[in-house]
Formats: C-alpha cells, structure tokens, sequence
C-alpha cells in the first residue's frame, strides 16, 4: 500500500509541476496575442505543448459494428457464404435420408467448410493485424 501512495504523490508533485508550467506559457501566449486569445485559449495551446495526449472520445472513432465491417474484405465475406453454403448441403442431405437408410458420407462436404471457415479466420486477422499496424503507425 505504501508503494501505491509514494506513486500518487509523486504523480501529483509532477502534475503540479506541469501545471505550473502550463500557466507560464498560457501567460507568454496571452502577452504574446496582444488580446486576440481569451484565457481558455491560451491555457489550452500550452497545455498541448507539454502534454499533447489524445482526445477522448476520439473524433474519428466509429461504432463497433463500422470497425467490424471496415475489417471485412472480399475474401472473408466470400469465404464464408460458402463455408455457409457447405455447411447447409451437408447438413441437408444428413436430414433428407429417410429413416432407417444409411446416412451419406459428407465428410467432404465438412472439409469444404472446415477450410473455408479457416480462410474466414486468416483472412480476418490479417486485416486486423494490418489496420492495427496502419493505426500504430499513425499515432
């Protein structure tokens, strides 16, 4: 406990100090203006200057479901509407046996769906991995 209490003390002893900071530029900019910034103003373009950060929200942010579908290519969604469509055959042809009739092999057609769903996967995480590397790129 001791050691979380040292870290939020000496976080706020260097959050004062950035502060003070902040307010001797705000002030610099305010001479410097001659009256075209208002305080806000000026705290605010110094405040960027010793901690830039992020904003939060993030203005570009979008819902969940456009980052899902941003990360969908051609491939993915091809990939799986016939992983669907093997999927579907097999499952229709193991119910429209008749009763007491051996049930066909569609072991194939499960194989078919097996390596579509797995282009399903890569396909999706090599977008992932590629947006997320694009993303750290930027900031």
């Amino acid at each position: 406990m001791d050691a979380k209490l040292e870290d939020d003390l000496w976080l706020d002893d260097h959050l004062f100090e950035i502060r003070e900071k902040i307010v001797a530029r705000a002030k610099e900019l305010l001479l410097d203006a001659d009256n075209e910034l208002t305080k806000a103003a000026a705290l605010s373009e110094a405040a960027k200057e010793y901690a830039p950060g992020m904003r939060f929200p993030d203005p570009k942010q979008h819902s969940w479901r456009e980052n899902i579908l941003s990360q969908l290519s051609a491939v993915t969604l091809i990939s799986a509407l016939l992983a669907v469509v093997f999927g579907c055959i097999a499952f229709g042809i193991s119910i429209a046996t008749e009763e007491g009739e051996p049930v066909p092999d569609v072991s194939g057609y499960i194989d078919l769906v097996k390596i579509f769903a797995g282009a399903v996967v890569g396909s999706t995480g090599a977008a992932v991995v590629a947006n997320h590397s694009r993303a750290k790129t930027k900031a």
